[in-house]
């Protein structure tokens, strides 16, 4: 899904992201041992969609700064196949009291590990079927384990004993039928820009 040619300042580290991926592969066992007996989540799901390039970042981070909402947090965003897993080391390690959320980000992307982060390779899990588009369609949203899905929300919330929010632009707002279906408490914040202002922002990014 992600094969654009990103200049070096955006470009992924092939090296970090295999590593990556393995520690995740390693820890698999836990997460599977927390998610064994853990209940759906207990909480309404707070979404935050919208186009890129209309806020939605910012409107993330407001809610997390608030302390009433769990949060995806750049630290936790490394542990995208095992995130009860992480949200366990890092509040061992008191992540989250070394920085806090400076409500500035570059193209979405945000800086030092407690700042908010979209998840995107958490929901690639779950919502990449291969296909070449974002919008998945009906036959493809039926081969996602919607039981498992909630199995890992509810491990998740239940290291932090708080409601989560989460943005993500790609995955999250065309699937947003479907999640509100699987997660019927669920909440949505819809972020709404002129589309003028929205196609000149996005047109920028891409040239950067």
């Amino acid at each position: 899904m992600d094969d654009v040619q990103r200049t070096e300042k955006y470009a992924k580290r092939p090296l970090d992201e295999q590593r990556i991926a393995q520690m995740n592969e390693l820890l698999r066992p836990a997460q599977a041992s927390l998610e064994q007996h853990a209940p759906q989540p207990a909480h309404p799901i707070l979404l935050v969609i919208g186009a890129p390039r209309a806020g939605t970042t910012l409107a993330g981070q407001m809610l997390a700064a608030t302390g009433g909402f769990a949060y995806a947090s750049n630290f936790l965003a490394r542990f995208w196949q095992t995130p009860a897993v992480g949200a366990i080391i890092e509040q061992a390690l008191k992540i989250r009291e070394n920085d806090g959320i400076d409500f500035s980000s570059t193209h979405g992307v945000t800086k030092g590990w407690s700042n908010s982060h979209e998840f995107g390779y958490y929901w690639s899990s779950w919502f990449d079927r291969g296909q070449t588009t974002h919008r998945l369609a009906p036959a493809e949203l039926a081969q996602i384990d919607a039981d498992a899905m909630l199995r890992s929300l509810g491990a998740l919330e239940a290291v932090r004993h708080l409601p989560f929010v989460f943005k993500n632009n790609t995955w999250c707002t065309l699937q947003a039928a479907y999640l509100a279906r699987t997660l019927p408490t669920s909440l949505f914040v819809v972020c709404r820009r002129n589309p003028l202002f929205i196609a000149q922002s996005i047109l920028m990014a891409r040239r950067e």
